[in-house]
């Protein structure tokens, strides 16, 4: 009777779950077809969520041609002590203030640039700096740093550690399989843990956000002080 209950509880979590993508990844779509633009004398492009973006490369080349440029890095401290793109300062997504940033701004009458690993962290921080209505401001750097270093552009390397998605995906395979040897050999509730980790990973899909990944980003590991080692 209980695996009965148990199997029926999680047919239904996973056929909602389905019909959630299925309808996020239409609206996507469409919006997607329907807000896709491009212009700007910078070489600036729209995202689908209207952010400006900037290529890497477009971008060191206004640094090389003497133009200011204020590139803010939003990754943890540990990510960016391990690689940065020479030209970054760092300002954690965490503990971002955009008032703050904005207000400490030297160029003020000049875009400030928004980087991270690969461009997502870098939409959500120019997200909060439209939040707080700074959002003709910001412009994010397409691919973040990996695109950066992909472009054969300088960057300044330190101490590696593992990127902060990669622990994220470590931390949520490690979940699923606890749950499904606990479920085999104890008791079949525990593969609830193996449902709640999907569950979890089908939210942060459709909503881009993560609380395992913010839990993450405050670990004691991934707050090292930056301090560039080589070039």
């Amino acid at each position: 009777m209980v695996d009965h209950s148990f199997s029926l509880i999680v047919r239904s979590a996973l056929s909602d779950a389905v019909v959630v993508v299925v309808n996020e990844r239409d609206v996507y779509s469409r919006f997607h077809r329907e807000s896709r633009s491009q212009g700007g004398r910078r070489g600036y492009r729209r995202s689908p969520v209207t952010t400006r973006t900037i290529s890497p490369t477009k971008l060191y080349e206004l640094h090389r041609s003497s133009t200011p440029i204020e590139l803010i890095d939003v990754r943890t401290p540990a990510e960016y002590r391990a690689v940065h793109a020479s030209i970054a300062q760092l300002v954690p997504l965490e503990s971002l203030d955009p008032k703050a940033v904005i207000a400490a701004r030297q160029l003020k009458d000049e875009p400030l640039y928004v980087i991270c690993k690969s461009g997502q962290r870098g939409e959500r921080a120019c997200a909060a700096f439209a939040a707080a209505g700074y959002g003709d401001v910001v412009v994010n750097v397409e691919g973040g740093t990996l695109g950066w270093a992909e472009a054969g552009l300088p960057v300044v390397k330190g101490r590696y550690v593992l990127p902060l998605d990669q622990q994220v995906r470590a931390a949520a395979g490690m979940l699923v399989l606890l749950g499904c040897a606990l479920g085999a050999f104890v008791s079949p509730w525990w593969y609830l843990l193996a449902a709640w980790c999907g569950l979890g990973l089908v939210f942060a899909g459709v909503t881009g956000l993560c609380p395992m990944l913010a839990l993450f980003a405050r670990m004691p590991w991934n707050q090292d002080k930056p301090g560039p080692t080589s070039t």
